[in-house]
């Protein structure tokens, strides 16, 4: 693959996060604490600043958290370089966010799916209501999803060019995903011819 091609996958995938970005964080300390939700994490993250409870961080009543830690701790870094508010607190989120966004922009453009179908899904999905409302608030799903998310696309990157080279080469005239699906295609049709004689 030539320098200047990665450079351009690499610069749709930063171009849209960094759009992304610049859209979620204004709005992230614009409003208070407004869920039971937030404020539970919020307790959990002071917990963390307070009595350096990194492991198993606490929550009101002494009860420790039954979700896994990451999201916290990353706002209890935010915290402690921004100041703790609102905006600190939900700025992993929002950042866990924008980082998929760009992720998924990458990917896509690695596969060879044009740049126009690349840039309507990272606006489909930043602004799909549920998706844009979870970026927004202190709570562990958009970090937690993000990371799975990731793990996939990370997963789809690194083996699936590695499965297809071997056969054929990774870039012809088509696009990776277009091999995919002939591939399945010859695959299926084999399995049932095989199965039916």
């Amino acid at each position: 693959m030539s320098k200047s091609k990665k450079n351009s996958e690499l610069r749709v995938g930063f171009g849209c996060a960094l759009g992304a970005g610049l859209l979620l964080i204004p709005l992230l300390g614009m409003r208070a604490f407004f869920t039971r939700g937030e404020a539970r994490e919020a307790l959990l993250i002071k917990n963390i600043l307070e009595q350096d409870h990194w492991i198993l961080p606490r929550g009101y009543g002494g009860l420790v958290a039954a979700k896994p830690p990451f999201m916290h701790w990353l706002a209890a870094i935010f915290g402690e370089v921004f100041g703790r508010s609102e905006f600190a607190l939900r700025l992993p989120s929002a950042a866990a966010s924008a980082g998929l966004i760009g992720l998924m922009a990458y990917t896509f453009t690695v596969l060879g799916i044009k740049r126009s179908v690349v840039y309507l899904s990272a606006g489909m999905l930043l602004f799909s209501v549920e998706w844009f409302r979870a970026s927004t608030i202190c709570r562990v799903d958009m970090v937690h999803s993000a990371a799975l998310a990731g793990a996939l696309y990370a997963y789809l990157l690194y083996f699936l060019p590695r499965t297809f080279h071997k056969t054929q080469p990774l870039r012809q005239n088509k696009p990776l995903h277009t091999n995919i699906l002939q591939e399945q295609q010859s695959a299926t049709y084999q399995i049932d011819k095989s199965y039916w004689l």
